[in-house]
């Protein structure tokens, strides 16, 4: 079975044309981590770091993270990751909410390109 893709980027669900689950997360960047822990405390594991690629959670506010798609024994390096992450967003802050639409498609963009690479692989 194909992984899960967890998002709040409309981008990476209409050009990616993943056909595995998804789960469209209606919120910011910290709220998909959040959803993403809720997943591994349950036994999924992390398949994709939350803190992929250069831009910084306060610099962006879309991201796509994959976790598997069956649950197992707890992942605790995956579960150490993200609640590392979420410590890192709240010391960093979140990315501001007035980006101007072509910045904020830019960011779209790039989270949408990260992810696909992986997705390819799937």
């Amino acid at each position: 079975m194909k992984p899960k893709l967890i998002t709040n980027n409309p981008e990476v669900i209409t050009k990616t044309k993943y056909d595995g689950p998804v789960i469209e997360v209606k919120g910011n960047y910290i709220e998909v981590c959040l959803k993403v822990r809720d997943l591994l405390h349950l036994g999924y594991p992390l398949l994709t770091h939350p803190l992929s690629g250069s831009v910084k959670p306060n610099e962006t506010p879309y991201k796509s993270v994959l976790v598997g798609n069956t649950i197992g024994k707890l992942d605790i390096e995956g579960i150490q990751v993200i609640e590392e992450t979420i410590n890192t967003i709240k010391k960093l802050g979140l990315a501001c909410k007035t980006l101007d639409e072509k910045t904020n498609e830019d960011f779209k963009i790039i989270d949408a390109d990260l992810i696909s690479h992986v997705l390819k692989q799937f």
